[in-house]
């Protein structure tokens, strides 16, 4: 199951699946104050894009994987899948490291990233050495947006 978010402004700009000028038998203009934005969230039982899981790093259940961070890190997911053609193509993605797994604290993020879609490249020195970090990411489509990948353990060398 997961949650699908459409977002409505005064401008009739709408992201989501849905027609934001037809709006609960009216106008939105009728509806929606200058100043006011509305966001309607759905369940949906079979989420349009699967969730991708990350591939590199790899899950270790003897360790935690190292990287020396004076070198490129190279990290991968899964490849976008979906379960509908109309659901549309690998647009973005979004990438977060963070010093913990519930994220609370995001210290690396790119956001709705359009280079790098299922591989991030990390440049030599972007991350220091000796931390424990954990990664995870999440697929967009030009409609949809998928949940995220499960937390990802990871050190730095």
């Amino acid at each position: 199951m997961a949650n699908i978010t459409y977002h409505i402004d005064k401008t009739n700009e709408c992201s989501g699946n849905t027609d934001a000028t037809n709006f609960a038998g009216g106008d939105v203009n009728d509806l929606v104050p200058a100043n006011l934005v509305i966001y309607l969230t759905a369940q949906v039982l079979n989420p349009p894009i699967k969730l991708p899981d990350v591939i590199s790093p790899p899950p270790s259940p003897s360790g935690t994987p190292g990287y020396d961070s004076t070198q490129q890190i190279i990290f991968s997911a899964t490849a976008y899948e979906t379960e509908d053609i109309f659901i549309g193509q690998h647009t973005a993605s979004t990438w977060q490291v963070g010093d913990s797994s519930d994220f609370s604290n995001v210290v690396y993020e790119w956001l709705s990233d359009t280079t790098n879609l299922e591989t991030l490249t990390i440049p030599p020195n972007t991350m220091g050495p000796g931390q424990y970090l954990y990664l995870r990411v999440r697929y967009e489509s030009g409609y949809y947006t998928s949940g995220w990948t499960g937390a990802r353990r990871f050190r730095t060398l």
